[in-house]
């Protein structure tokens, strides 16, 4: 910040010697300096999709994967049930609102065709609570089933479950 505030010194001393006030893409910017100050935050929030757009049509990523989920893909449903339990926005169009039961409905379906990420997924939501009543029980046996397939989230949820 330092450097830039003394290049620009430097830059603006150099035109006031030829008497003239700022140097002129200075004196542009400087007119407009307070829309884009707003306006710039703005764009780059919405384009990151934590500022609401208008887009109300899903992405065509969102409508693949759940083609794919819905016709058995055990990959596409655990990308799916992690869309759900996180909440997905991409570009601006929102996928899917963070519903939890919906997440345990989609790792439900991935765990018994046998994805370790989605079984330890699943473990986690049945030891937190989230989307589906605890179940300790239940917990420890889809986190014990990613354990051996050596997922390795699985091992540090068993590792607290065991304390």
């Amino acid at each position: 910040m330092v450097r830039l505030k003394a290049g620009l010194w430097i830059y603006g001393s150099l035109w006031s010697k030829k008497g003239i006030d700022y140097p002129p893409p200075l004196s542009i910017l400087g007119k407009y300096m307070k829309i884009l100050t707003l306006l710039i935050p703005a764009l780059v929030l919405t384009a990151a999709g934590y500022l609401p757009s208008y887009a109300q049509e899903p992405s065509e990523h969102c409508i693949k994967m759940k083609k794919n989920a819905l016709a058995g893909d055990a990959e596409a449903q655990d990308a799916l049930a992690n869309d759900y339990a996180n909440g997905r926005r991409v570009l601006g169009y929102e996928c899917h609102k963070k519903d939890y039961v919906q997440a345990v409905k989609w790792y439900t379906k991935a765990a018994e065709q046998g994805n370790a990420h989605a079984q330890a997924r699943l473990g986690f939501k049945y030891q937190s609570g989230e989307g589906v009543e605890r179940d300790y029980a239940q917990g420890l046996k889809w986190l014990t089933r990613a354990w051996e397939q050596e997922e390795r989230g699985a091992a540090a949820g068993l590792a607290l479950a065991y304390r």
